[in-house]
């Protein structure tokens, strides 16, 4: 299998990169492969590189449109396409499997691993045109992925709430989502046992101004006395770290700590923190440039002409230290590679 091949008669649509350094990608026909980058790839811009593919199959359920996420600290990712079918890529068997069905198109899909209860992973999903989100909780351990996910819970979203980023915070049990509008919208624990969708709690307004927040991020807590705490980032090109507190009853005070701005403009699209060095990176757009911004130390460690954020695209940090990463996108039909130690 060659990207050109695929390019003639298909097309990528998403990328997601794996902690081993290779990548899942979707197609417009519902393929699904691994692809792994050559070790000398070095820092140049790589059209259409040698990479070395996996086929893994081709979907029915995920043609023309699909979503794929990986779950944070985990290599675990969901995949949805124009149907309601969730799959689910399973790294140890290299496998994609059918994981749940919801009533229509996903719209919005985020999953992270969870230390609760049983374990296993949290996942979110809304489907398009709709005013309520589904939890869902699996352990991906089962031999029958059929039997791997079950109802966590719902639930109900404000009005006019298009759903845009989200995050559990274990140690609160509460679900913060992030909205096309810049509002964020808290949810208590949710009860396993219990049917009915969940209101908000709180509705926090113009976190973001009126724009789409794009991140919702655990912080670590440096000391167990402190309150946990929370990275958001939107397009109106502000990032912000935030404190939360709960009391017993169903109330939250959040204390905006500190707000700044990226040199590179609004469209900020990703953050971490880097695991060595635990500096904030933050990526995303500046005209016809991919721009990744170390802002603990307030310097641009990349800058890619790709032409712009409106193509199917994928970033990776290196998370060594290096404020390097691979990203990778489609231009004019073509798949370029750049990758910088």
């Amino acid at each position: 299998v060659s990207p050109n091949h695929i390019m003639e008669k298909d097309g990528f649509k998403s990328y997601v990169f794996l902690r081993d350094g290779s990548f899942l990608v979707t197609t417009a026909q519902g393929m699904v492969l691994i692809g792994s980058l050559p070790s000398s790839t070095g820092s140049d811009v790589l059209k259409t590189p040698a990479v070395k593919w996996k086929f893994l199959g081709q979907y029915e359920a995920l043609k023309s449109s699909s979503i794929a996420k990986r779950a944070t600290s985990s290599d675990v990712v969901l995949l949805s396409g124009s149907a309601g079918t969730v799959h689910l890529f399973d790294p140890r068997r290299s496998e994609v499997l059918p994981l749940f069905d919801l009533d229509s198109k996903v719209a919005f899909l985020h999953a992270q691993n969870s230390n609760l209860d049983n374990g296993g992973h949290l996942v979110l999903a809304v489907c398009l045109g709709q005013s309520v989100a589904t939890i869902l909780q699996f352990n991906h351990d089962g031999k029958d992925s059929s039997d791997m996910a079950r109802q966590a819970g719902r639930l109900n979203l404000p009005a006019d709430f298009v759903v845009t980023s989200a995050c559990y915070l274990e140690t609160l049990r509460i679900w913060m989502l992030g909205s096309r509008s810049g509002a964020v919208a808290f949810y208590e624990e949710l009860s396993f046992c219990n049917d009915r969708a969940l209101e908000p709690f709180s509705v926090m307004t113009n976190v973001h101004g009126n724009e789409s927040i794009t991140v919702i991020m655990c912080l670590p807590v440096p000391h167990r006395d402190l309150p946990p705490s929370v990275l958001t980032a939107g397009r109106d090109g502000h990032y912000a770290v935030h404190s939360i507190t709960t009391s017993n009853a169903p109330s939250s005070v959040v204390d905006t700590l500190h707000r700044s701005t990226t040199p590179f403009g609004p469209n900020i699209e990703g953050a971490v923190l880097d695991a060595k060095t635990q500096n904030l990176l933050l990526w995303g757009f500046r005209s016809k440039e991919f721009v990744v911004w170390n802002a603990t130390k307030d310097i641009e460690t990349m800058s890619i002409d790709c032409g712009g954020a409106h193509r199917n695209w994928g970033y990776a940090p290196r998370n060594d230290g290096s404020d390097g990463g691979t990203f990778m996108w489609t231009k004019a039909s073509v798949f370029y590679v750049h990758s910088q130690p």
